[in-house]
């Protein structure tokens, strides 16, 4: 133990993982001892065995630790939600940017062909007037764009897509904790430690199942005999005490 702490340092995980080991091979070693209780043993004690003997000696399971509260993600999803909606207003606002600016070409472009026309100035005037208010419209547009993201806390377009991006990132990490709060505990690996069968033994056993017939029906003639014997000397004796008195 002292020599595992100057490797290794005060490692909890390691201590634990010693004492598992430790009770696992323990219960296993009382397994052992029941199941070699009635066995033959040899000169020196040791159990005689005609089948190989497999003792499981996976490391013992630590008590499950509680839970608590299954982990939620309705923070995280309210605050995409959120950022979802700010982009939403931005990319609207972005579309009718484009809207008006496609309209001040084709304006641009119809002016450039009136001017080309003669006895048509009413004409040009007015569709330089409507030029002019489209320019007001996209300037107006381009200004409530940028107000968007300082509404809701952030400096440009910029830290909102980055807010965005983290907000997701955390989303999805907080996402993986339930399914990791709901799946069962892994089973331990399987360990099994493998006692080969006496050679020995096994052939004394195959001797005796090849024989044990013919032993048994002599030990029973054996004892009927001795049986009847014990039956006559008593016999005898009684007869022998009525005598006397």
């Amino acid at each position: 133990m002292a020599e595992s702490l100057r490797e290794h340092g005060q490692d909890p995980k390691l201590f634990t993982g010693i004492l598992q080991k430790a009770v696992g091979y323990l219960r296993r070693f009382v397994e052992f001892l029941r199941e070699t209780k009635y066995c033959d043993r040899d000169s020196e004690g040791n159990p005689l065995l005609d089948h190989d003997v497999r003792i499981d000696i996976t490391p013992e399971p630590l008590q499950a630790k509680p839970k608590g509260e299954r982990p939620s993600s309705v923070k995280q999803e309210a605050e995409v939600m959120r950022l979802q909606q700010i982009l939403n207003k931005m990319k609207k606002q972005e579309q009718k940017i484009y809207a008006i600016e496609k309209a001040i070409v084709n304006l641009e472009k119809d002016l450039k062909e009136v001017k080309k026309k003669w006895f048509h100035r009413k004409e040009q005037k007015e569709m330089e007037g409507k030029i002019e208010d489209k320019k007001v419209q996209l300037e107006k547009a381009k200004t409530t764009l940028d107000l968007i993201p300082t509404q809701h806390g952030y400096k440009n377009a910029l830290e909102v897509t980055k807010a965005m991006k983290t907000a997701k990132t955390e989303l999805k990490e907080v996402q993986l904790a339930p399914k990791a709060w709901d799946a069962p505990k892994p089973e331990p690996e399987k360990m099994y430690l493998r006692i080969p069968a006496n050679e020995q033994n096994a052939e004394k056993r195959e001797m005796q199942k090849s024989t044990g017939q013919k032993k048994s029906i002599h030990e029973r003639l054996e004892e009927k005999k001795r049986q009847g014997q014990n039956v006559d000397y008593v016999r005898q004796r009684k007869i022998h005490n009525r005598d006397c008195l």
